[in-house]
């Protein structure tokens, strides 16, 4: 079989919105947007930092999609809760970080209440006559 690939050369943050409203998915998002400037002592403002924070790059890829993000070493991009970061490449000033969406949490069960119990009112009606021969 041939794999389908498909290159897009647009605006990254008008695209992902339209992917989505698409209910498009893909197995492998390859981003390698211009480096940031050193952060040091502040959240990243990199374009690296804005894909990570947009919603709807996590919800474009499929269950088993990874994304691939590069960015420089001086910015020190935060890795929302939203991804998992599972490998980490360095060379020279550059990262290629390799991520997966988190999985959502899985809905919270209802906490059983314990049972009312009832004060005894002795034996009920069915009881009667229980071990007489």
């Amino acid at each position: 079989p041939r794999a389908r690939v498909e290159l897009r050369v647009q605006d990254v943050f008008t695209v992902l919105g339209q992917l989505r409203q698409a209910g498009r998915s893909f197995d492998l998002v390859i981003a390698d947007p211009p480096y940031g400037e050193k952060n040091v002592g502040r959240r990243s403002l990199s374009l690296a930092q804005r894909l990570l924070d947009d919603p709807d790059l996590p919800a474009l890829l499929a269950p088993d999609g990874r994304l691939v993000l590069g960015h420089a070493r001086r910015d020190h991009v935060d890795v929302p809760a939203a991804w998992n970061d599972i490998k980490e490449l360095r060379h020279g000033d550059t990262i290629i970080r390799f991520l997966v969406p988190r999985s959502p949490a899985p809905p919270e069960m209802p906490q059983d209440k314990p049972a009312a119990i009832e004060p005894d009112a002795g034996p009920g009606p069915e009881a009667e006559g229980a071990g007489a021969n």
